[in-house]
């Protein structure tokens, strides 16, 4: 089933949520072509594809992206044909185009996301697929309201 997911990522993986931005714009988008690999499972479910990734770090999302084919444990025989270390289990496949880092002034917080949705949308699990689009457009209006008023938007 698609979708939207706030997964969480550690200090230990990621000292900031800087440094969890920048990688999704460089290492993962780039140098891994959309693969995420996972030393356990998340405990979030299986992400299947079109699902929508929020990525957050210190109560803050700061990018998101589409999943492009369903998570999977990682085979013995993957692990050894793509080099991925012992501790890697599991694999999700991004649309790397779909990933989307956001600049500081973007990330989403948790008091954010209350104001733009009207409810507590916690930053850990899932909500529903068709929240998204409110949410989207209505960050989009908070973002960017000339850009979206000169495409013909409200």
């Amino acid at each position: 089933m698609r979708r939207v997911v706030f997964f969480p990522h550690s200090k230990k993986e990621f000292g900031s949520k800087y440094r969890l931005r920048n990688w999704l714009s460089g290492t993962l988008r780039i140098d891994n072509d959309g693969i995420y690999l996972l030393k356990k499972h998340p405990g979030l479910s299986d992400l299947d594809a079109g699902s929508i990734v929020f990525f957050v770090r210190e109560d803050s999302a700061v990018g998101c992206a589409v999943v492009e084919e369903d998570m999977k444990e990682i085979t013995e025989e993957e692990r050894k044909v793509n080099d991925y270390g012992p501790d890697y289990k599991w694999l999700v496949k991004f649309v790397p185009n779909s990933i989307w880092a956001w600049s500081d002034s973007q990330f989403l917080s948790r008091q954010k996301l209350k104001e733009i949705t009207g409810k507590e949308v916690g930053m850990q699990g899932y909500t529903q697929l068709d929240d998204l689009g409110k949410l989207m457009e209505i960050y989009a209006e908070i973002k960017a309201p000339k850009a979206i008023r000169e495409l013909g938007g409200t």
